[in-house]
């Protein structure tokens, strides 16, 4: 099918007309005017500049809604003509993969300018041409490249390998004609607000029909990253981007000079030479032994990709499949790993202590008055607690920052549910009415709004929303209908798919970390998604419960630890199953003996380390915490919030850093415990609505609280 294009000359139009196609979860690529991308770059000025290469300076374009692009201009290339120009622009637009970087657009105008021309001014037509692509806000990975000593951990590194594997694995294997990149180097290889790699730079890349060896007399690739059947005969296979990625794998693991020390020892001593500096590095962790010879299976795999003998390098199917084999190998020992173990638990849900009492020995209370975004003035009651040396010791209590953004003026309905983008300043709403609304929670202004009744909702109830960041998408589920729908976050591009999850009520949506997958518990069944198979369901879990009427999934989260390929659910009969993504029987079965069975909620939470526990809530008010690796229930919590869709316990902030364990009690008071330093130490009273959902701003540390009509912003008290 030919690829559809609209010009977008941002002068005051709208560029691309709404899109309702309803069999593709991609968008075409635009045709955009230099008018618009000079505005967005302020003229291609250098402080925008992002880089540069041989074939073109980046830049990086920014709307005025603040989503960013990165734009490439391509230097004038002698005999490009613009249908050479116009079937390599194609090639791009083609490529859909979570680990290549998403092509949105380009420019191509013929301009006639004065120019100096022996002496004279003349006039010439000059050719400008550029290719726009999704903005990568952490740059490239040759930036985070260090020893094993310093710098990335194993768990990102690692994930940086799967998904660069992913995205070469995709140019030579799932195409309807191989690509090969021809110049894969850690400069090529971007990454998004959440570390995900994107294979970049596709200049030299090239697509190959049957024959997939070839001879060039132009120079291609990188020094250091060319293999030597291409220096000695300017051979090109498949086997090319092999020797890069076995390259670029040990500098991942090694730092930027550890692939120089392969040539001054034998194989077999550098890869016990990085085994061992990866086991001084993660002997801390508590599955350190499997995680350390995850980097030795590894190392391994990237010494066979840069084998001078081409044909003894692994395809990437081979390679891929030996890198699923060392994720089986830690997910059973994760689950199988009994609580033997010498460990220091996280103080709040220690066997010591009850979980909701404040440890230290005072608590000070105080008002504060926050006026919001509509000039209405509210009362504010902040509770810290501290641990004085003395009885006579004073202490002068935190005032956290706090925002509380109005909507009651809004006329979109009361909130139902809620998710906070990883990077930038929205926060997505999903209302009662079936209408969905975009806030920026630094101008507490609304951003945008949709009514998914226009769309085929039918004005039910949106049930659950989340952010696909690195797509620029939100998915938003429906109650009653079980409908589930994608839109682009550009409202001009409006809603991409829509699709059934099943039968009733959408209850929650999750999005894997790295891969094109959407988790959807709806009714009896949660269904995994692949949107770049146009958001076909790949998978199915739908455990037998004895023919309990109560089994209903309410909630999915996956794993956020790892390469997030397994998964909690939780189900009115009161059960917690633990999955893989690659199978449709649970791992694991979590059961008390609780009375109650009507379960609300689920979350991970990381504690000391990588110590990892479940947290669930009920409808009456209590939750529970299971420790993972005993599989045991260790604290049950009461006195909460009970459901009425309200929120009572939920898990914010990122696992690697600052998380945080939230409760609400039944008096609508919001406590939180973090993982850091392990107490109960704050509580924040701020309205006596019911409080629908959580979330979290990573740039500020900041806890976000959604009640039935309003937000609340309020800095973690770090």
């Amino acid at each position: 099918m030919d690829q559809v294009f609209s010009i977008d000359t941002g002068r005051g139009q709208q560029g691309e007309k709404k899109r309702k196609n309803m069999c593709s979860a991609s968008v075409s690529p635009k045709l955009m005017s230099f008018y618009l991308l000079e505005n967005i770059t302020n003229g291609f000025s250098e402080d925008r500049k992002l880089g540069a290469g041989s074939y073109g300076k980046v830049y990086m374009g920014e709307y005025e809604d603040g989503e960013a692009i990165a734009v490439k201009l391509l230097h004038y290339t002698p005999g490009l003509d613009d249908e050479q120009f116009e079937k390599e622009y194609r090639n791009l637009a083609s490529l859909q993969h979570n680990n290549i970087v998403r092509l949105l657009g380009y420019a191509h105008e013929t301009q006639r300018e004065c120019l100096p021309y022996n002496g004279k001014m003349v006039f010439a037509e000059m050719t400008k041409r550029a290719l726009c692509f999704e903005y990568m806000p952490n740059g490239s990975l040759d930036k985070f490249l260090s020893d094993e000593s310093s710098g990335l951990d194993w768990c990102t590194r690692y994930s940086i390998i799967k998904g660069i594997c992913e995205g070469i694995q995709y140019l030579h294997g799932e195409l309807d004609s191989p690509m090969y990149h021809l110049d894969l180097k850690p400069a090529n290889v971007l990454l998004d607000e959440n570390m995900v790699p994107k294979v970049a730079d596709f200049g030299l890349s090239r697509l190959f029909g049957g024959e997939l060896t070839q001879m060039t007399k132009s120079a291609i690739g990188t020094p250091g990253y060319v293999p030597p059947e291409y220096i000695d005969a300017a051979i090109i296979s498949i086997k090319f981007d092999i020797f890069s990625l076995g390259v670029v794998i040990i500098k991942i693991m090694t730092g930027p000079t550890g692939y120089f020390r392969t040539a001054e020892m034998s194989c077999e001593q550098f890869i016990e030479l990085v085994h061992e500096n990866w086991n001084n590095r993660l002997h801390t962790t508590s599955l350190y032994k499997s995680y350390s010879e995850q980097a030795k299976r590894c190392i391994e795999i990237a010494l066979r990709c840069v084998d001078a003998d081409r044909h003894k390098r692994p395809s990437m199917g081979v390679i891929m499949d030996q890198l699923n084999e060392t994720e089986t190998a830690i997910q059973l020992l994760e689950v199988s790993w009994n609580d033997t173990g010498s460990y220091e638990m996280c103080h709040c849900i220690s066997t010591e202590c009850e979980l909701m009492d404040i440890s230290l020995k005072k608590c000070v209370s105080h008002p504060m008055h926050v006026t919001d975004n509509r000039g209405e003035v509210h009362e504010v009651t902040v509770t810290t607690a501290y641990d004085p040396a003395s009885e006579t010791e004073t202490f002068e209590p935190i005032r956290p920052r706090i925002k509380m953004i109005d909507m009651r003026w809004h006329k979109s309905g009361f909130i139902n549910v809620m998710d906070v983008h990883p990077a930038k300043p929205w926060i997505l709403l999903g209302h009662i009415s079936g209408k969905v609304s975009l806030w920026n929670h630094r101008t507490q202004e609304n951003v945008m709004k949709w009514d998914a009744s226009e769309d085929g909702n039918k004005g039910y109830p949106i049930s659950a929303v989340k952010f696909i960041a690195r797509m620029n998408w939100f998915v938003i589920g429906t109650a009653i209908i079980g409908l589930i729908q994608v839109y682009s976050c550009n409202k001009v591009l409006g809603i991409l798919n829509q699709f059934t999850a099943g039968y009733g009520r959408v209850n929650s949506l999750a999005v894997h970390p790295s891969q094109p997958l959407v988790l959807s518990a709806c009714g009896r069944q949660i269904k995994l998604w692949n949107w770049e198979a146009g958001w076909a369901c790949i998978r199915t879990f739908a455990e037998a419960h004895s023919g309990d009427v109560l089994h209903q999934y309410i909630g999915a989260e996956f794993n956020p630890q790892g390469t997030g390929d397994t998964f909690a659910s939780a189900s009115w009969d009161g059960t917690v199953q633990i999955w893989s993504i690659y199978s449709d029987t649970p791992i694991s079965t979590l059961k008390s003996d609780y009375k109650q069975r009507l379960l609300q909620s689920v979350d991970y939470f990381i504690a000391r380390g990588d110590r990892q526990y479940i947290v669930a809530g009920y409808w009456d008010g209590t939750a529970h915490i299971w420790d993972l690796q005993s599989n045991k229930c260790i604290r049950r919590i009461k006195g909460l919030q009970t459901w009425d869709n309200n929120i009572a316990v939920a898990v914010v902030g990122r696992p690697q850093g600052h998380q945080i364990l939230v409760t609400v009690s039944k008096d609508n008071v919001v406590s939180f415990c973090d993982s850091t330093t392990h107490r109960y130490e704050n509580k924040v009273h701020f309205t006596n609505k019911p409080i629908r959902r959580f979330g979290y701003i990573n740039s500020t540390k900041s806890l976000v609280i959604g009640y039935i009509d309003g937000l609340a912003i309020i800095e973690t008290m770090k």
